[in-house]
């Protein structure tokens, strides 16, 4: 856009002077089939509030841009864009909207940043939002009728009891409360039709921008255009609501999309009318408790979005989330390169006591090669195969490894957890290549650009070494030669790697795990996460009724198991797949995360990526516990060749510098028990003799009670070496 149309500039836009300056474009009366003739009109904000109407769309492919005339020049515009233009111009009288590929002098890099910053006033001010889909097309006239039939105020009631409960077991139950078009499948030939025109329709690009997270919340008037059909945005809403499941599910395969398609878009719709529900909600409504759009609801899903310009990811949504962000995050500005972005984003969000952002950074959420530190987290939409090989770990609203911590549900950080950012010494400093920076960062002159070699210091409560890590099915398939990704696994795989965990455990299995469940029990439920097939917390008595007709199902010969695994993921589909198969698919077990356990015997799941002498830790403030690698600095020329030792190993452990893999599950410290045994028995990260001999003799006190007076069960005393509050640094 910005190279189609330089040649006009000069004349095309005039300077933007005053406090909240813009461009309005005023659109010449015509038919849809008639050439675009419009003007641009430079006004201030407060001068034209609710006489103009702001447009939502996506930009589309840059190829074969069409041409309109704007203040009497021919000017080339995104066919999109054009088309949305065309559809939105009155037939008999101008109509003034703001477009931001216009409106925009998109080849001046300072106005760009400063129009960004304003735009939620931009779209708030306006009269209306139209949102342009696109073109009809897929049947898209049966959505919208359906949609416009619905009563969208029964369906923001539902998503209304949700958010009023916040992160609770009631808002869970509130959920599964909701309606759902697939409760019943369809069996017509006539309602096959409208639920594949309704999937369709809910897949187009628009919903998964993420401008539209700002651009769709700010106005209450807020309408939507597909080809020529007008539908209002609450039954949109209410269309992509009944089409969410309740829980994990899969959708017929004659859908055009599949649901693991489909949950970002329906995601995205969901996020925007949450945030239309606190802006706008009735001012009699009850919100005590509720859980408003924070920064880690609502920039930590940065990933799930499209955005052209990966800076994007922040500045289109640091003005939706709520609190105190805006007063610390970084400010749009064009000019600074999207890595430098991201980390000055990390650590605003860690340096304030947001802990929880861990979770969606660390080595198994980067491509290969990423010059970002491990501690931050890359917002851009990541290629499939680094995000189906690492993908993240599901959180549950009730695990709270590092302690209960404010800032993972609500709006205030927690400054008595946050963490440190020092610049790494010299002979710690990372070899970055620059093939693989931006062009921008290559060019990049700031003082920022030394954020490159930076550190955070966070508080660890337990720390552990990783002794072994079990197999995954795509190793026995790599073993064999054939595809990586392949799509269809032979379940014979999923017992071969429950073998080579029980082999390893052989000696344990009949022995008690610490929290009183027994090993082979323990080892089950790690594999679920203890999490069952309806994202419930479970125990032992769960795996005891589930795991054989698991087992017989994956160990059956009948073919139409391989065949047609697609409906394995779905229960609801196919009656015939166990419960417990829904319930791995949800912990990603045996395929996308490993089995490991530690020094001191913890049983945890980790990233695909772990390897043994890997570092299994819980960090204060963080809801999961995580994978720590022992850096090895690349600038110290004996540093590769030592660490291949258990010595150079600890030493580097000592040393406390560490890279961030990923998240990771540990059984039976998910729910602050490690902050429970060090406040009651003052356990040290690195104790004297004398220290350790008290600890150990207060946990043996009265038999061993302390573990049932502390609501533990089990006994811990085996773990006590591991927990301690200590400084690590992250790179």
């Amino acid at each position: 856009m910005d190279v189609w149309n330089l040649h006009l500039a000069h004349d095309l836009y005039k300077p933007l002077e005053g406090t909240l300056p813009l461009r309005v474009l005023q659109l010449h009366p015509g038919p849809v089939s008639a050439p675009i003739k419009c003007e641009l009109i430079v006004t201030q904000l407060q001068q034209i509030e609710n006489e103009y109407e702001a447009t939502s769309y996506t930009w589309g492919s840059a190829a074969d841009p069409l041409l309109m005339e704007c203040n009497g020049l021919a000017m080339r515009i995104q066919r999109n864009a054009f088309d949305m233009l065309a559809h939105l111009r009155h037939p008999d009288r101008p109509r003034v909207v703001w477009i931001d590929a216009i409106c925009i002098n998109q080849s001046d890099i300072e106005e760009r940043s400063q129009q960004v910053s304003m735009m939620h006033h931009i779209y708030s001010s306006a009269v209306s939002v139209v949102v342009w889909l696109g073109p009809a097309a897929d049947n898209s006239h049966l959505a919208v009728e359906f949609a416009a039939s619905l009563d969208p105020a029964r369906y923001i009631d539902e998503l209304g009891a949700v958010l009023k409960f916040g992160n609770s077991v009631a808002a869970r139950d509130a959920f599964r409360d909701k309606t759902y078009f697939f409760d019943v499948e369809p069996a017509s030939a006539h309602d096959r039709e409208l639920a594949a025109a309704l999937v369709a329709f809910i897949n187009r690009p628009w919903f998964n921008r993420v401008w539209v997270q700002q651009e769709a919340t700010a106005c209450r008037d807020t309408h939507v255009l597909c080809g020529p059909d007008t539908v209002s945005w609450d039954q949109v809403f209410a269309l992509a609501w009944i089409l969410m499941p309740r829980h994990t599910a899969s959708w017929p395969d004659y859908f055009p999309h599949s649901y693991q398609e489909s949950q970002s878009n329906l995601v995205s719709v969901r996020s925007i009318q949450s945030s239309r529900w606190i802006r706008f909600r009735r001012s009699d409504e009850d919100v005590h408790g509720m859980t408003v759009s924070s920064l880690a609801d609502v920039i930590l899903q940065g990933n799930s979005y499209a955005a052209t310009d990966p800076r994007d990811k922040i500045f289109a949504l640091r003005n939706v989330c709520h609190g105190d962000f805006n007063r610390w995050a970084p400010g749009a500005d064009y000019r600074i390169p999207w890595e430098i972005l991201y980390i000055e984003t990390s650590l605003a969000l860690l340096t304030n006591g947001w802990l929880p952002s861990l979770s969606r950074a660390g080595r198994a959420r980067h491509p290969p090669n990423s010059v970002l530190p491990s501690w931050v987290h890359d917002y851009r939409r990541l290629d499939a195969s680094v995000l189906q090989s690492n993908p993240e770990l599901i959180d549950h609203f009730e695990w709270a490894a590092g302690g209960f911590s404010p800032s993972s549900t609500g709006v205030t950080p927690v400054l008595t957890i946050a963490a440190r950012k020092r610049e790494l010494p010299k002979h710690h400093r990372r070899k970055l290549d620059r093939e693989h920076m931006s062009e921008t960062l290559r060019n990049f002159k700031g003082r920022t650009k030394q954020l490159l070699q930076s550190y955070i210091g966070i508080r660890c409560l337990m720390m552990d070494e990783i002794v072994y890590v079990g197999q995954t099915v795509f190793d026995y398939i790599h073993k064999r030669g054939e595809a990586r990704f392949r799509e269809r696994p032979s379940f014979k795989h999923c017992l071969d790697c429950i073998q080579h965990d029980l082999d390893h455990l052989d000696t344990r299995l009949s022995g008690t795990y610490m929290n009183g469940d027994s090993v082979l029990e323990a080892y089950r439920l790690t594999l679920i996460t203890a999490t069952g097939h309806h994202g419930e917390l479970v125990g032992a008595e769960y795996t005891r009724e589930h795991w054989d007709s698991w087992d017989r199902w994956l160990m059956s010969d009948d073919d139409n198991n391989n065949d047609n695994d697609a409906d394995h993921n779905n229960t609801a589909q196919n009656p015939t797949v166990p419960l417990l198969a829904e319930a791995f698919l949800n912990s990603g077990a045996l395929f996308n995360f490993r089995f490991a356990t530690t020094k001191h015997g913890y049983l945890c799941l980790v990233a695909a990526m772990v390897q043994v002498h890997d570092v299994v830790a819980i960090i204060k403030g963080c809801p999961l516990p995580v994978v720590l690698r022992p850096w090895t600095p690349p600038t110290t020329p004996s540093a590769k060749s030592a660490a291949t030792t258990n010595d150079s190993t600890s030493k580097k452990t000592d040393d406390g510098y560490f890279e961030l893999i990923g998240d990771a599950y540990v059984h039976g410290m998910m729910a602050n028990q490690v902050a429970c045994i060090n406040t009651e028995l003052g356990c040290k990260a690195s104790p004297t003799p004398a220290q350790r001999e008290k600890v150990m003799q207060a946990a043996q006190r009265n038999n061993g009670e302390v573990w049932d007076e502390l609501g533990l069960g089990g006994n811990y005393t085996e773990v006590l070496d591991t927990i301690g509050m200590r400084w690590v640094n992250l790179v």
